[in-house]
């Protein structure tokens, strides 16, 4: 039996229950967390603005 005729012969509280049980499986790979990092709510309050100090300055040397 192929993956996509798994499902055809299953009621709906069939499909909810499947659903249900596979949103519960240890998952692996990328798992992003669904809780806000702690710097986008930093910023949320305080935005941080970057000003220019023209004496730090990175100068760029070209070696010969």
């Amino acid at each position: 039996m192929s993956k996509s005729n798994k499902y055809q012969n299953y009621t709906k509280e069939e499909l909810v229950a499947e659903i249900e049980r596979l949103k519960k499986r240890k998952k692996y790979g990328l798992v992003w967390e669904e809780k806000p990092e702690e710097v986008v709510e930093m910023c949320k309050e305080k935005l941080p603005v970057v000003k220019e100090i023209k004496s730090k300055k990175i100068i760029k040397i070209k070696i010969s």
